[in-house]
C-alpha cells in the first residue's frame, strides 16, 4: 500500500512530498527546495535556502512520523557549484 505525505504549510499544496511504501515501511521523499509556504525563495543566500530546504524535509518527515534519524541516504543537486557549499551544507545539516 502506497500511502502520501503532503504535510501542513507545503509549499506545493497538492503534490505529495513523500510517498511510503508501508508494506515494506519505506518512506521516499520528493526533491525538497529551498522555498517558504507560498513556494518563493524567499531569500538570495544559499544558506538560507539550504536551513528552507531542510525545514521542508523535517516538515515532511514529522507528518510522516518520523525524523531525521530515520534517513538513509540525501542527495544534493546543486548549481553553480563552488567546494564552499559543501562546508554550509554540513554546518546547516548538523542540527537536524
Amino acid at each position: 500500500m502506497i500511502e502520501v505525505v503532503n504535510p501542513e504549510g507545503s509549499a506545493f499544496p497538492g503534490l505529495s512530498q513523500a510517498a511510503i511504501a508501508r508494506d515494506g515501511d519505506l518512506m521516499f521523499l520528493t526533491g525538497q527546495v529551498g522555498t517558504d509556504a507560498s513556494g518563493e525563495i524567499g531569500e538570495d543566500d544559499f544558506e538560507a535556502q539550504v536551513r528552507a530546504a531542510f525545514a521542508n524535509i523535517e516538515r515532511t518527515l514529522a507528518a510522516a512520523g518520523v525524523g531525521f534519524d530515520a534517513l538513509l541516504r540525501l542527495t544534493y543537486y546543486l548549481t553553480d557549484y563552488s567546494p564552499e557549499m559543501i562546508t554550509i551544507i554540513k554546518k546547516v545539516r548538523q542540527p537536524f
